[in-house]
């Protein structure tokens, strides 16, 4: 007898237990959902590698293999699958769904040359209505492709930052 009722407070306590941590959980957790201000701007990406870029001899389907990707939150919005030569601007113009605040860009540019030792590299601009507001050299270690991410902080609308003076 003494066991059953043993067995029984200590099932008790559990059940008491766990139907506090539910509730109190349940009740303290409040989501909320976040809504970004697209920024204001005609945005355009301008892109300059510095070598002889080619698609990706290592990827699963040859075919659709990639040149130069451009990612913004885990969405690709560029994909080049034409080779680019050393030098040549890759213009990406109207850029969408860049918000005032913080946004991160991930670029990978593939070269078409297997050299082991070579280092290379891919300029990169990001521009607002005209004027540049990032510019960003990627690299790459020798024999990798050149990638990284391009990070900007962005106003919801295009402020004027050239001060002008009265010469009068």
């Amino acid at each position: 007898m003494r066991l059953l009722l043993a067995a029984a407070v200590a099932l008790g306590i559990l059940v008491g237990t766990r139907a506090f941590l539910v509730s109190t959980t349940t009740n303290r957790v409040t989501r909320i959902a976040l809504q970004e201000q697209e920024a204001d701007g005609k945005f355009q990406i301008q892109l300059v590698p510095m070598f002889d870029a080619g698609p990706d001899a290592f990827a699963l389907d040859t075919a659709d293999a990639s040149t130069l990707i451009v990612e913004m939150r885990g969405q690709t919005i560029y994909n080049r699958q034409q080779p680019a030569a050393n030098g040549t601007p890759i213009v990406i113009d109207d850029v969408q769904g860049l918000v005032a605040g913080d946004n991160e860009l991930f670029i990978r540019a593939t070269p078409a040359s297997d050299d082991p030792n070579a280092i290379r590299a891919i300029r990169v601009r990001v521009l607002r209505n005209g004027r540049v507001i990032a510019e960003v050299w990627l690299s790459s270690e020798p024999g990798t492709p050149a990638e990284g991410t391009v990070r900007l902080q962005l106003t919801a609308t295009d402020v004027e930052q050239n001060s002008h003076e009265d010469h009068g």
